[in-house]
């Protein structure tokens, strides 16, 4: 799992590169001190609009979130990925801030092999839905007994209306 936090943060400091980047150049170019460019132009726009500019995500994990829930979702994933660096890899994963999902999962099969001496082709996700939400870390058995494996439990949430059985896409955003 080092390699995927590796390529992880490499893009994700990509990222924050073009974001100061872009700011810094229409700052510059709203003080007059640089011409103003049809990309910063469009930049600013965006911004003026409470869209995500264009060049931010070019280079972004995907996203669909206006201006404001971009920054809050990315300081988000900065704080999880600077607990990652700082604590070691964590229980539960953030899978849609990843920029690369399918290779965080190849990478958590993999690590599973190494630690249990199994071929990966005989390893498969495996998902339930249950009826009540939880969180591992609320749980005294998950803190006192953590589980074996890298992942568990919540990796993916979804939201149910329990009385029908659907997946409330309004509060997935959708």
């Amino acid at each position: 799992m080092n390699t995927v936090l590796l390529q992880e943060l490499g893009r994700f400091n990509m990222l924050l590169c073009v974001v100061r980047g872009s700011l810094a150049q229409l700052g510059q170019a709203l003080r007059g001190q640089t011409l103003l460019t049809p990309e910063l132009e469009d930049s600013f726009n965006s911004l003026l609009l409470e869209k995500v500019p264009a060049q931010w995500i070019a280079c972004s994990y995907p996203s669909l979130k206006p201006l404001g829930s971009f920054i809050s979702g990315l300081l988000q994933l900065l704080c999880f990925f600077q607990r990652w660096v700082d604590d070691g890899p964590p229980t539960e994963f953030w899978l849609s801030g990843i920029f690369f999902p399918q290779s965080f999962l190849t990478g958590a099969l993999q690590s599973h092999t190494h630690r249990h001496g199994l071929p990966i082709d005989q390893l498969a996700f495996r998902a339930t839905m249950t009826s009540q939400e939880s969180h591992p870390d609320t749980h005294p058995e998950t803190q006192r007994h953590p589980p074996p494996t890298l992942m568990h439990r919540n990796t993916l949430t979804l939201r149910w209306r329990q009385s029908e059985g659907l997946k409330d896409t309004q509060s997935l955003g959708l």
